[in-house]
């Protein structure tokens, strides 16, 4: 999936298949937005323009912000894109909070027009949206049967030891797994780690640690999400 920025292509060329990604920052810098043009709103409209070359699934795990949120800014976007930048506004704007400055008409016609509903019908087919699994190994959990259900693992025999009898035997392993569709991209986005459940034993760095390490390193090598996280 291209970048969306031609100039910056060299450092960046786009998203690819198993790859990790971390977005980090100070607080109230602007991480979620940039995360959500680079790895939600610019793939998602990629794939939707282009349904015979590729398609993607984005698992988005949003610690911070109800699913509801994101749906208003990606009509915002929307919005914007469709009119090619004329129309601009933002999520107060798009619900009429100000009595005084109701939503224009034609912004009412573009969101009650069918091209609004396919693209957002496509969005609500290949985005999905957690709320509540804020665990690492739930995360992780959750993305390794949304793969499992998408994919077959091969296996391989290898040589083991029995602790007790010292006898070698042969032991059936996991040796790959493939997806079914090889063109589909799947992301993962957590927004963001410092909010976090703290497993087990750990504080919060220990468990930010594992989840980066641990977890996010198994879906990138073994299942190639591209892993995306916000720190």
């Amino acid at each position: 999936i291209p970048s969306p920025f031609p100039r910056f292509r060299s450092e960046f060329p786009g998203i690819e298949h198993g790859k990790y990604y971390l977005v980090t920052g100070n607080e109230k810098s602007g991480k979620s937005q940039i995360s959500d043009f680079m790895f939600l709103l610019h793939p998602i409209t990629y794939a939707f323009n282009n349904r015979d070359k590729l398609s993607v699934k984005i698992l988005y795990f949003s610690l911070e912000m109800a699913q509801s949120e994101k749906f208003d800014q990606l009509t915002c976007y929307w919005l914007y894109n469709k009119t090619k930048g004329r129309v601009r506004i933002d999520t107060k704007q798009l619900n009429s909070l100000n009595a005084e400055s109701p939503l224009d008409p034609e912004i009412l016609e573009l969101l009650e027009g069918e091209e609004y509903a396919e693209f957002f019908e496509f969005l609500e087919e290949n985005v999905i949206f957690y709320e509540s699994i804020g665990h690492p190994k739930g995360i992780y959990n959750q993305c390794l049967t949304f793969a499992e259900q998408r994919g077959t693992y091969t296996y391989k025999e290898i040589p083991w030891t029995d602790n007790k009898t010292k006898e070698v035997k042969m032991r059936k392993v996991i040796d790959t797994f493939e997806k079914t569709n090889k063109e589909e991209y799947w992301i993962v986005i957590t927004d963001h780690l410092s909010l976090l459940t703290t497993e087990s034993g750990l504080n919060l760095r220990e468990t930010i640690g594992r989840f980066s390490s641990s977890y996010s390193v198994r879906l990138r090598n073994i299942y190639k999400f591209a892993v995306v996280n916000i720190q």
